[in-house]
C-alpha cells in the first residue's frame, strides 16, 4: 500500500513544514498550530538520515503501526486470555483504517502505538503495583498527550483502574491463574500521583531547558476553548465570540446534517463489520457465551463464565474514555464541519478485546452450525469464514480509495509549477489546495469547502490569487453559483485536458492577464464555448 500510494495527504503538508522548521532550528515556528509535538521531531530526525520527507513519513507510519500489535497483544493477554489477544490482534491487522492510514504522513499511527503502550503499562502498574511500571506508564501517557490531544483521556483509566483496584483489595487477580498481588494503599496513591505528574513535569522541563522559560505556549488549548464556546452556545442559544482563526467562515450546520456526518465518520472509522464483532463481545460480556463449539474456542475462562469485578470496571473506564473522544469529535464537527474517520480509530483500539471476543463467539457459532452435518475440518473452515470475509472487505475498501484523484492532484501541482514556478499564488478549498501547492512550490490560501460564494469572492478581492481551485463533485461543494462568481472576478476555467491526467474533482480557474506582458497561451473553457486565455509568468520549463 505504501508503494502504491501517490503523493501525500493534506495533513502531511503541515507536518513536513514543521519538520523543516525544526531542522532549520526555528523551534518557535515549529510550535505552529499543533504546539509542542513529538511527531515533527521524528520526521526531522529520519530526514537527517538521508530519507526524503515522503519516504521518512511513510516508512515510520508502517513500522510504528505494525509495532502496535505487540503491546496490544500483551495488554489483552494479561487482561483476558491468549485466544482473545490473538483474535483482537488479527482484527487490528486487517482493519481497513490501519491499512489505509498507516502509510500516510500522519501522527495518528504514532499515537495509536503510544495509546496501546499506555494501556498495557497502566494495566501492569495497577495489577502489579511496581514503581517502574507506573513511571513507564506516565512517560507513555506524556508522549501520547504530546502527539494528539486525545491522549488526555488516558488519565481516565489511570484514575478509574486505581480506584477499582483499591476496592478489590487483596482479592484481585491480575491475570487468570496468577496469584494475588498484595495491596498497599499508600503505594497505590503515591505511584498514581507520580504517574499523573510526569506529563506536566515534562512540559516544565522542556520549557525551562529548551525554551529557557520564554514560552508557555506548548500545549494546544484550542480544543478546550472550542468546547467551552460550544457548551455556551448549546446552553444559551447565542453565538459565541469567534476566537479560532477562520471559524467565522463556517455557518452552523443543521443538527440532522451533523448527525449524518458523525454517523458516517463512525462507520467509516470503525467499519460495520468491526462493530458487529464488538456487539458479539458485548453479548458475551453480559453472560451470553456460545457453548460447545467443538473447535476449542473458550474465549475467557472465568469463574461462573463472567468477568471479575475489575475487568468489568476496567471496561467501564475505557467506555468513559471513548465517550470523551466521541464528545470531542462532536465539538470539532460543530466548528469545522468535519468528523474524519481517523478520529474514531482510538475507540477501535480500546474496544479491541470486545471485538476479539466477539469474533471468537461468532466463529464458534458458525462452526457449531456446520459441524452438525459436516466434518470437524469443514467446521474449522466455517469458523474462519467471518475473519475471511472481514479481510476481503477491509482490503478492498483500503485498496479502492481515492488514489486516482490523488494522482491527478499531484499532476496538477506539477502543472502549476511548470507554468508559474515559485510565483504561483493559489486559492482553493482546505486540504486539496495545500497538496497542490506543495508540488507547485508556490504560496496558497484556503477556505472551508462549505464557505459561501460571498466569502470566497471577498478572499479573491483581498488576496488577488493567480489560480482559484473549486471542488465540483463532492457533496456540499459550492457549485455553479460560486463558479460564476469567481468568473466574474476575471477568471477563466481551464480545460482538464490542458494538464496531465486531468482532475475530475477540481475546476481550475486562472486569472486573465492584461496584454503586454510575457505570457503563455493555453486553451480554456468558459461555459460551453472555447476561448483563449493566458497564463502569467515565464514560459514553461522543459
Amino acid at each position: 500500500m505504501a508503494w502504491r500510494m501517490p503523493g501525500i495527504c493534506p495533513d502531511a503538508v503541515l507536518y513536513i513544514r514543521l519538520g523543516k522548521a525544526i531542522e532549520a532550528g526555528q523551534f518557535q515556528e515549529a510550535l505552529g498550530q499543533i504546539r509542542f509535538n513529538i511527531y515533527p521531531f521524528i520526521l526531522s530526525y529520519l530526514h537527517q538520515f538521508g530519507l526524503s520527507w515522503e519516504t521518512a513519513g511513510a516508512a515510520w507510519g508502517v513500522v510504528i503501526s505494525s509495532c502496535t500489535v505487540l503491546p496490544l497483544f500483551g495488554w489483552i493477554r494479561r487482561a483476558f486470555s491468549r485466544q482473545v489477544a490473538i483474535a483482537s490482534c488479527i482484527l487490528y491487522a486487517i482493519h481497513s483504517g490501519l491499512i489505509r492510514w498507516s502509510v500516510e504522513i500522519l501522527r495518528d499511527s504514532t499515537f495509536w502505538f503510544l495509546l496501546v503502550v499506555s494501556l498495557y503499562l497502566l494495566w501492569r502498574a495497577v495489577t502489579e503495583l511496581r514503581w517502574v511500571w507506573y513511571f513507564a506508564a506516565g512517560t507513555a501517557i506524556a508522549l501520547a498527550c504530546l502527539t494528539r490531544f486525545e491522549g488526555m483521556v488516558l488519565f481516565v483509566p489511570l484514575v478509574a483502574w486505581s480506584w477499582w483496584r483499591c476496592r478489590e483489595g487483596n482479592g484481585f487477580h491480575g491475570q487468570a491463574g496468577k496469584p494475588d498481588v498484595p495491596l498497599s494503599l499508600g503505594r497505590l496513591v503515591a505511584a498514581g500521583l507520580i504517574c499523573a505528574s510526569i506529563y506536566p513535569l515534562s512540559l516544565m522541563i522542556v520549557n525551562t531547558i529548551w525554551f529557557r522559560g520564554q514560552t508557555t505556549d506548548l500545549v494546544r488549548t484550542e480544543p478546550v476553548v472550542l468546547a467551552q464556546d460550544w457548551a455556551r452556545e448549546s446552553i444559551t442559544g447565542q453565538r459565541a465570540v469567534e476566537k479560532q482563526g477562520r471559524i467565522d467562515l463556517l455557518a452552523p450546520l443543521p443538527l440532522w446534517k451533523m448527525v449524518q456526518r458523525f454517523v458516517t465518520g463512525l462507520f467509516k472509522g470503525c467499519t460495520p463489520l468491526y462493530l458487529v464483532m464488538i456487539v458479539g463481545g458485548i453479548a458475551a460480556w453480559h453472560g451470553l457465551p456460545v457453548r460447545g463449539s467443538g473447535m476449542g474456542f473458550q474465549p475467557v475462562e472465568f469463574d461462573a463464565g463472567r468477568m471479575p469485578t475489575l475487568l468489568r470496571s476496567s471496561y467501564r473506564a475505557l467506555a468513559y474514555a471513548a465517550m470523551l473522544i466521541l464528545a470531542a469529535i462532536w465539538v470539532h464537527l460543530y466548528w469545522s464541519h468535519e468528523a474524519g474517520p481517523r478520529y474514531f480509530f482510538p475507540i477501535v483500539l480500546m474496544a479491541a478485546p470486545l471485538a476479539g471476543w466477539g469474533l471468537l463467539q461468532i466463529s464458534a457459532a458458525v462452526a457449531d452450525r456446520v459441524r452438525i452435518h459436516h466434518s470437524p475440518q469443514t467446521a474449522l473452515l466455517a469458523g474462519a469464514a467471518p475473519l475471511t470475509i472481514m479481510f476481503v472487505v477491509n482490503l478492498s475498501v483500503a485498496w479502492g480509495g481515492d488514489l486516482r484523484t490523488r494522482e491527478a492532484t499531484v499532476d496538477l501541482g506539477h502543472w502549476v509549477q511548470k507554468y508559474y514556478g515559485s510565483t504561483a499564488k493559489m486559492l482553493g478549498p482546505d486540504g486539496i489546495t495545500q497538496v497542490v501547492n506543495y508540488y507547485a512550490q508556490g504560496t496558497c490560501e484556503s477556505f472551508p469547502e462549505t464557505s459561501s460564494a460571498a466569502t470566497v469572492v471577498n478572499l479573491i478581492d483581498r488576496l488577488r490569487p493567480d489560480i482559484v481551485l473549486l471542488l465540483t463533485d463532492r457533496r456540499g461543494s459550492p457549485g455553479d453559483e460560486l463558479s460564476d462568481c469567481v468568473a466574474a472576478q476575471g477568471f477563466e476555467a481551464v480545460a482538464p485536458a490542458c494538464f496531465p491526467g486531468g482532475c475530475e474533482r477540481l475546476q481550475v480557474l486562472v486569472q486573465r492577464t492584461p496584454n503586454g506582458g510575457r505570457t503563455q497561451s493555453i486553451n480554456v473553457v468558459d461555459g460551453t464555448r472555447s476561448v483563449s486565455a493566458t497564463l502569467k509568468g515565464d514560459k514553461p520549463r522543459s
